[in-house]
């Protein structure tokens, strides 16, 4: 477990989560890592690809609040679990994008003016499940999308909600 602290600037905080994940080089399976991220804000300045054998958790729900400051997805998740996060895209790239595998999205809240959620046409299995979630979606234009699942995905939805709000 490695517990990332809150206790500098949003841009600062996100730097050192980005630091935080890419020094994690011997993640498998059988060697997994929590990331614990300290109630706080993070904003990170490019896409955080989630490794397999790595899962990130806020400290409680909506305590710990990721975005971006880019117009990349803020996120990519690769068979692994994030849980009690609220994350906040814009209406530029994807707030949350699914790699390879399962990926299991548990007690957190996306907000978002764009695409909340892709799943982007498999090469391989994709799927996607919302355990206690919420997805909110402010859309301002026609090309909104809330969940984009291309073909060949799969979605499951447990104690979940989706808003989507038009403009």
């Amino acid at each position: 477990i490695i517990i990332v602290r809150s206790n500098l600037s949003s841009n600062a905080n996100g730097s050192v989560l980005e630091t935080t994940l890419a020094g994690i080089s011997d993640a498998t399976p059988g060697n997994r890592y929590l990331i614990v991220l300290e109630p706080g804000r993070y904003t990170v300045g490019s896409t955080l690809v989630m490794k397999s054998g790595v899962d990130i958790a806020g400290f409680e729900k909506g305590s710990s609040i990721l975005g971006s400051s880019t117009g990349t997805p803020l996120m990519t998740v690769n068979q692994g679990f994030v849980t009690n996060l609220t994350i906040e895209g814009d209406d530029t790239s994807p707030a949350v994008e699914i790699g390879e595998g399962l990926a299991t999205l548990r007690h957190v809240h996306i907000e978002s003016s764009g695409t909340a959620v892709l799943l982007p046409t498999p090469t391989g299995f994709r799927k996607l499940e919302f355990e206690d979630s919420s997805l909110q979606v402010l859309c301002y234009s026609s090309e909104c999308r809330g969940i984009d699942a291309k073909g060949g995905s799969s979605l499951a939805f447990t104690r979940s909600s989706v808003e989507i709000l038009g403009y």
